[in-house]
């Protein structure tokens, strides 16, 4: 049977609690087949030498864990810089977030250069390889380029934008070239496939050669969408667990702070709790659908001030500040998720302009 090698920016122990989607559910496939986890090890080494870094290799349980160290120099360019200042803000929609320089897009190719060296001689001749997200889009082209002749497939977790989006970013027909060393590429949804398509033929001129097959640059890849979730009944669990309550209790009792005032209300303060502050000449109104209740008596809420709010997150917000404008949005604070749901959606960017968050309707 071959062994299964999981390639990802970040990893984790999987014997130990994770955070993250995509660390959670490589974690749990390790777990059940054994294996090889390489990654970045988290450690930036501010004197080192770009192109290099050192690599520890541990054992933990069924997997192998191979971190690799970066220097600061190719932190800022491959992850600070071009993954997380240029893909991450263009593939969620977002050009005007985007910062282009020259130089991050050469280290984002030689920290994918770095891993593939780095990778190579840990490598079995049957091994299974699966590559993970926009920071290794490169990867397989770089192995193969070494000799790898490995199945290699490649999911992306995020979106994927239009033709005219992903056009917009230089030299991106090196990075969709790079897509075809895969044997497989697996996409989060149909929308997702349905754009690599228009743009493999539209800017590759690639013929579709099989079921959901493309050719270009002498290559054949298999593209397909393979929709995620999560577990449902574990989730509600862990909602209702006492840890969940504990820390919906604590964050509630910070009070005031720079992203959100939590409000504990005994009475109405002329009208619909509910009621969109900066829209009033217009009438309009957000309601959560779930709670149009809560309109018509006492509630305890959380409310989103209107001012210029900075997002703060251990993943990506080093590579760009996110300054969103809100509006006052009042919020039912009953539930102990909601107050992760308003920071995740707020930090998303989809509350911007006329996007607002999922389960908000306007009436």
């Amino acid at each position: 049977m071959s062994r299964l090698v999981v390639v990802s920016n970040r990893l984790a122990d999987p014997r130990k609690p994770a955070a993250g989607g995509l660390a959670v559910a490589l974690g749990e496939t390790l777990k059940r087949t054994g294996g090889l986890w390489f990654g970045w090890s988290g450690k930036v080494v501010e004197d080192g030498t770009p192109g290099e870094g050192a690599l520890h290799v541990n054992q933990a349980g069924p997997v192998t864990l191979a971190e690799l160290d970066l220097c600061a120099e190719d932190h800022d360019a491959y992850y600070r810089g071009y993954a997380n200042g240029v893909l991450w803000p263009v593939f969620h929609y977002r050009l005007d977030l985007a910062h282009f320089e020259s130089g991050h897009l050469s280290g984002y190719r030689r920290v994918n250069q770095l891993f593939a060296r780095k990778l190579m001689p840990l490598l079995k001749p049957d091994d299974l390889i699966w590559i993970h997200d926009y920071h290794l889009i490169p990867l397989a082209a770089e192995l193969r380029a070494m000799g790898c002749g490995n199945r290699i497939g490649f999911f992306l977790h995020i979106p994927l934008p239009p033709q005219q989006i992903l056009a917009a970013i230089p030299s991106h027909e090196w990075l969709m070239r790079a897509l075809f060393a895969y044997d497989l590429v697996g996409f989060q949804t149909e929308a997702d496939l349905l754009h690599f398509s228009h743009y493999v033929k539209a800017e590759a001129t690639a013929e579709t050669v099989g079921v959901s097959q493309f050719r270009a640059f002498n290559s054949t890849v298999q593209a397909k969408a393979f929709p995620i979730g999560i577990d449902v009944d574990d989730f509600q669990r862990l909602g209702r667990a006492r840890e969940a309550r504990d820390t919906f209790e604590n964050t509630r009792k910070k009070g005031d702070s720079e992203a959100a005032r939590f409000e504990d209300r005994s009475e109405r303060r002329g009208g619909n709790p509910f009621t969109q502050g900066r829209h009033d000449a217009a009438s309009d109104k957000y309601k959560l659908g779930h709670y149009k209740e809560g309109a018509e008596r006492h509630v305890r809420e959380i409310r989103i001030i209107p001012q210029t709010v900075r997002f703060s997150s251990p993943s990506f917000a080093e590579a760009a500040d996110f300054r969103l404008q809100f509006p006052a949005i009042y919020f039912p604070a009953s539930k102990p998720w909601i107050i992760s749901w308003v920071a995740c959606a707020a930090a998303s960017g989809a509350s911007i302009g006329n996007r607002w968050p999922p389960g908000i309707c306007r009436k």
